[in-house]
């Protein structure tokens, strides 16, 4: 199999009550798959890209744009529409909540 257009991280979380790690792999140009076993990702998310990061948010009653990760064996996963991200990931522990999970790319 050719990875030469692939590009997988794997970040451990450590906030409290989202342990669990997430794995980041890019598909082409404009494609996103995450993966993860974290818990966090069994309620809807709402996605956010920002400029050098992503933001996961527990979706409310008011949210729209909601995603729900698919649950499969391992934990959970989704393929995301989005540019190229390049670099490294990186959870922001000072920024995320247990709400909420900053994601930094550098």
């Amino acid at each position: 199999m050719n990875t030469d257009n692939k590009k997988t991280e794997t970040e451990q979380c450590t906030i409290p009550s989202v342990s669990g790690s997430i794995n980041f792999t890019q598909q082409g140009y404009d494609k996103l798959h995450i993966t993860s076993k974290s818990n966090f990702f069994k309620n809807d998310v709402v996605i956010d890209f920002l400029e050098d990061c992503i933001v996961f948010k527990l979706a409310g009653i008011d949210d729209v744009n909601i995603k729900k990760l698919t649950k499969y064996k391992y934990g959970y996963q989704a393929t995301l529409q989005c540019t190229a991200l390049t670099g490294k990931f990186d959870f922001d522990v000072d920024e995320s909540t247990e709400d909420e999970l900053v994601v930094y790319y550098r």
